[in-house]
């Protein structure tokens, strides 16, 4: 008789995460205790990802602990990326922060796709959040995105910010001009200073007010 192991409930898992079926997944998830499998990264990720879909935020972070507490498994990038995104549609914008801070934790350094989830997730309103996530970007040598910036613009829109709405979405059509630095050349226009603007775009070197 063949017994599953690790690789077999893998598959498996990640078979239910293609056919949308995440109840079958988390119970396979949960079989691995009786079958004495321990789960790895990978088990992780595709159990959070058969969540993603059907914006099972909650199982998803349950999965994400349980795995990384209890398996001793290390969840990475996807790991928290898919959680995020999980909770980015399920509108939960405070657990996606906070997955922000865990990755961080544990050495997990967010890329750009991670990045834009928790945008995604700060969409409905949460306009400093969403400013905060878009400069920290920045900061760490990260171009925000045209979808990024625009996405940030929305969120500052539904609060009313226009002016930093303005702002974000001039970077955001900036962005797909291939501009050094739409952002700086944004802020520059919006206060008048053709000359930073300029400079920003990769033109002839300005100077500022």
């Amino acid at each position: 008789r063949i017994r599953p192991n690790t690789v077999s409930c893998n598959a498996t898992i990640s078979a239910c995460e293609r056919g949308n079926q995440w109840r079958r997944a988390l119970c396979l998830l949960d079989e691995t205790r009786l079958w004495h499998v321990r789960p790895d990264v990978t088990t992780c990720n595709a159990a959070i990802s058969a969540c993603v879909e059907a914006t099972r935020w909650e199982q998803a972070l349950v999965v994400l602990h349980r795995v990384s507490g209890v398996s001793g498994a290390t969840p990475d990038l996807i790991s928290y990326s898919a959680a995020a995104t999980t909770c980015g549609r399920g509108l939960q914008w405070e657990w996606a922060m906070h997955l922000l801070g865990q990755a961080k934790s544990v050495a997990v350094r967010p890329d750009a796709a991670l990045y834009n989830c928790l945008v995604k997730a700060c969409a409905q309103g949460r306009w400093q959040q969403s400013c905060e996530i878009s400069e920290e970007m920045r900061s760490i040598g990260m171009r925000p995105g045209g979808q990024n910036l625009a996405m940030v613009a929305g969120a500052c829109e539904l609060s009313s910010e226009y002016g930093s709405g303005l702002l974000f979405s001039t970077a955001a059509r900036l962005s797909s001009r291939s501009i050094s630095d739409p952002w700086i050349a944004a802020d520059a226009l919006r206060q008048g200073d053709t000359e930073a603007a300029s400079a920003a775009a990769g033109g002839r070197p300005g100077r500022s007010r």
